[in-house]
């Protein structure tokens, strides 16, 4: 039976994340509380402008057949939640009584339990650090503002044909921008302004660059048709001809233009993101979710379901059938959650020379690999190009567009994958219900796979790779032997890993490197390889220590349950800072099979600098609608 959930109750970034596209500029403010009564009439205030979990009516919502109570009218311009600290908390008035009731880890904060994530709090920016009273964070506020009501305006009025999510003309793409900043200038304004009327500060210093700012600006990159159609990396006269035979097949325009431009799914190391989300029970629609949790749910004997709830919310079962901790009143903790935030700044320069610099290797690598095999086609890339692709991939575990490795493991498969792929959408673009649903069950392989079973020997994806140290999926079954036999290997089940999930909800900020950015709007050449730019994470869980901590000490910082020693991993892990300048703990092994099955000699990547760096961050409580109210109205 699927748990019903009462969607009016919950904040809307904890079930489905906001769309990349459709609202990909936010600004993230966090506030110190100065006068607890006047706090708590700012949460009066603001308490009607909190966003819900009820779904934004849609082609999708449509065909989910959403009923009435659980969908708003209209979709919002403006998106906006909250989220409480553990001294936010107490200096709004909630008793130690209640406070007591909450985990350890949340009573911590982060910044005291920065070293047992291997962060530095010398990294850390100013505007994160709890180490003064009148710094210390106390709530954060999170603003979003759509993209598309804007887009359409314009296109009207230039009389052009509006799409959603589609490519559209620079300038379009350019005046629709703007008006959206705007809003989000306006919607801004409005927020500080009531801030400080009732004496909440707004904390400054989440740059280096602009020690002043009172928010982190948060916006989705946005690619142009060229950057999509050369992602795999093939020469230019091939991408030309793939956009020719899309218009001659209707797919696209015949007005399509390769500067044309779209907001996407991309982070700034260039690859796609946002892929294999779990899904949890009374997330979709019953018929829905079924169909949602294939690749992304709970795995067991080879079938697929809804992860359970508890593992997400508070007040429902978890995959335990156990109640995560609720602090009491039960109100107040219900339809509640925890929310681990870190503002991460990648180093693309320095991660992108370090495998610049291994390529050669790769190359010569690949021509072994692949000397005795004679039955793939030639790429129409340089040999360079597809070394530095794979070499990306391995470390991954995913090519740049999201193909997995499981799926497509050499470059020429996913040429193959890719061609495919873009077959599919077209045809199901113009195409009837037959060449929907083959598009669709096609889309299905960026997330329905396993590793013990479809990869046991990391012969396709390398134990060290992100993706599978992030989630191992069914690896680490304890009912499956290392000498046990595909039979059983099919079967293995994601038991242990369903425990340890986590939902994300980040945003990149910053500008795009140049390295990744080929075709800018409005290029300001002052911006350095070095300007300030990551991905501002958020993981949403229901026991920080167990999914959100766990994953982040034995997974991506150490080894051992990949039988990689203290190997961390190669995007995300981060050394100990007492032991950061020794570069060894980063190598890579890759390896391969040979033409009749057999393991080639590994390929072992050299050390790379850490390209991930924290920059602060906190833990946050994120309640309900209904314990927001209790937090006004000081009834506890």
């Amino acid at each position: 039976m699927t748990t019903i959930l009462d969607r009016l109750d919950i904040q809307g970034n904890i079930l489905l994340p906001y769309g990349r596209s459709s609202y990909p500029l936010a600004r993230h403010f966090i506030f110190h509380v100065r006068d607890q009564e006047e706090a708590q009439k700012f949460l009066s205030w603001i308490q009607p402008q909190i966003t819900t979990a009820q779904f934004f009516p849609s082609k999708r919502s449509d065909q989910m057949q959403i009923p009435a109570d659980q969908l708003r009218k209209d979709t919002p311009d403006a998106l906006l939640n909250i989220a409480f600290t553990a001294s936010g908390l107490k200096a709004l008035g909630v008793p130690n009584s209640v406070l007591r009731q909450f985990p350890d880890a949340f009573l911590d904060g982060m910044w005291d339990r920065a070293e047992m994530l291997n962060d530095n709090r010398l990294d850390w920016n100013n505007a994160w650090k709890d180490d003064q009273h009148e710094q210390t964070t106390h709530l954060m506020i999170s603003l979003r503002v759509a993209f598309n009501s804007c887009l359409k305006k314009v296109c009207l009025r230039r009389g052009e044909s509006f799409s959603k999510s589609d490519y559209h003309c620079q300038e379009t793409f350019k005046l629709a921008r703007s008006m959206m900043i705007e809003n989000l200038d306006q919607e801004s304004r409005r927020l500080l302004d009531q801030a400080e009327l009732h004496r909440l500060v707004a904390l400054t210093g989440h740059s280096s660059a602009d020690p002043e700012s009172k928010w982190l600006e948060c916006e989705s990159l946005f690619r142009s048709r060229l950057q999509d159609l050369a992602i795999s990396g093939i020469s230019d006269d091939q991408y030309l001809a793939d956009l020719d035979n899309q218009k001659k097949s209707r797919y696209v325009a015949s007005s399509a233009e390769l500067t044309d431009l779209r907001y996407s799914e991309y982070e700034h190391f260039g690859f796609f993101d946002g892929i294999g989300d779990p899904v949890f029970d009374g997330q979709y629609p019953a018929a829905f979710q079924a169909e949602m949790a294939q690749g992304q749910g709970h795995l067991s004997c080879g079938q697929w379901r809804p992860i359970a709830p508890g593992e997400f919310l508070l007040g429902y079962p978890n995959e335990a059938q156990e109640t995560t901790c609720h602090p009491m009143p039960y109100t107040f903790s219900k339809n509640g959650t925890f929310m681990a935030v870190r503002k991460l700044e990648q180093n693309v320069t320095a991660f992108h020379n370090a495998l610049v610099n291994q390529t050669p290797l790769m190359e010569h690598w690949l021509d072994q690999v692949e000397c005795s095999s004679s039955s793939e086609q030639p790429s129409a890339a340089s040999q360079f190009t597809k070394a530095l692709k794979v070499l990306r991939a391995k470390l991954v575990g995913r090519w740049d567009d999201g193909t997995p490795l499981v799926h497509a493991p050499t470059y020429e498969s996913w040429l193959s994958f890719r061609e495919r792929l873009l077959t599919l959408a077209g045809e199901a673009q113009k195409g009837g219900p037959s060449a929907k649903e083959a598009w669709k069950q096609f889309k299905t392989k960026f997330t329905r796979f396993t590793f013990e079973s479809d990869d046991t020997k990391g012969r396709r994806c390398p134990f060290a790779a992100h993706i599978r140290r992030s989630n191992p999926r069914d690896s680490g079954d304890p009912s499956v032997r290392n000498d046990s036999d595909p039979s059983e290997t099919s079967q293995a089940s994601s038991l242990l890993v369903n425990r340890r999930r986590i939902l994300r909800r980040g945003m990149t900020y910053g500008s795009p490197s140049e390295l990744m950015n080929e075709n800018p709007i409005d290029h300001d050449s002052s911006i350095s390889a070095d300007s300030e730019r990551g991905t501002f994470f958020v993981a949403i869980c229901a026991d920080l220590a167990r999914q959100f901590e766990f994953m982040q000490q034995q997974w991506l910082n150490y080894g051992s349950d990949f039988n990689l020693g203290n190997d961390i991993c190669p995007i995300a892990g981060a050394l100990h800072p007492s032991v950061a300048s020794d570069r060894k703990s980063t190598k890579v092994m890759i390896s391969s099979e040979g033409p009749d099955g057999s393991c080639t000699l590994p390929f072992v990547a050299k050390p790379t600098p850490q390209p991930v760096v924290c920059r602060g961050g906190a833990y946050f409580f994120v309640p309900s609608l209904s314990a927001i109210r209790l937090l006004a109205e000081n009834r506890f």
